[in-house]
């Protein structure tokens, strides 16, 4: 009995994962689909980091820079700056930060802004945990030292905006006339423009400007000219916009030294004199 058999030779490659590559050549015969291969049928990675390339939202990872799952480097605290990058890799959530991954601290006083309090702290000003200046008040009356012109002030005493005792003179020192006359001069001007914002400051205090003069001259003459001083130093003050119902003006002329006008042979003290020719200021009160 005459039987046939058919062989059929086969016509192309085998290719079971249809990347291209047939079997005998597949290094990596099992890739999935779709996946971009090489010559030898594996996967491309084309940065290395262990993330194929058709999974990979971050094809040009830098060489060790470690990834996740879609291929992007790793950025722990989600703060846009990824880990291999971060140095300050636990940033809160939410929080502002640089190039370097670390919270914004605009005035540089070693507070990042999302904890500073006082976030415009001039440069140079040691500040507190909360980012504020350390304020030191060696006499606890309010007033920081560096504004307190009276800084041992006795504990529970009132002060003004400038630290100093209500009622307590203070010598404004380059208040200074023309030669026998009440001319105030230009540097006089100078001082009494701070004056005037110490009272802006302290809206309320009733001031008294007192005028003392050496012993040279009458006692007359004197009290005349240092009542007229006086009087032109409140002129000013009124003119830099200071009410003239808080302010007095009242010359002592040579009745309160306070340095000898003379030496105790009988000589000349031009140092003690010219401590005398002065001009006070003093709270005597509130409207």
């Amino acid at each position: 009995m005459l039987s046939l058999r058919w062989v059929f030779a086969p016509t192309g490659r085998a290719d079971a994962d249809g990347d291209g590559v047939p079997d005998y050549k597949d290094k990596c015969p099992n890739t999935p689909e779709g996946a971009p291969v090489d010559v030898d049928g594996c996967p491309l990675d084309s940065d290395g980091d262990g993330v194929l390339d058709n999974l990979d939202k971050c094809p040009n990872t830098p060489a060790g820079v470690t990834v996740g799952a879609d291929g992007c480097p790793l950025d722990a605290d989600a703060d846009g700056v990824p880990d291999d990058r971060d140095q300050c890799p636990n940033t809160p959530a939410g929080v502002a930060v640089d190039d370097t991954g670390c919270p914004i601290d605009s005035d540089g006083d070693g507070v990042p802004d999302y904890k500073d309090k006082c976030p415009n702290t001039p440069a140079g000003v040691q500040v507190n945990a909360d980012g504020c200046p350390l304020v030191v008040d060696a006499d606890g009356d309010g007033v920081p030292d560096d504004q307190d012109k009276c800084p041992d002030t006795p504990a529970g005493v009132p002060v003004t905006s400038d630290g100093c005792a209500v009622g307590q003179k203070q010598i404004l020192r380059g208040v200074n006339y023309e030669f026998n006359k009440a001319t105030l001069t230009a540097n006089a001007e100078r001082i009494l423009d701070q004056v005037a914002q110490t009272l802006r400051d302290s809206p309320g205090f009733v001031v008294e400007l007192a005028g003392h003069t050496d012993s040279k001259g009458s006692d007359s003459y004197n009290q005349d000219l240092s009542q007229r001083r006086a009087e032109a130093a409140m002129a000013y003050l009124i003119t830099a916009g200071i009410d003239a119902s808080r302010l007095r003006a009242r010359g002592y002329g040579e009745s309160q030294p306070i340095e000898p006008n003379t030496t105790p042979s009988g000589a000349d003290n031009p140092e003690g004199r010219a401590a005398n020719r002065r001009t006070e200021f003093r709270v005597i009160g509130r409207q």
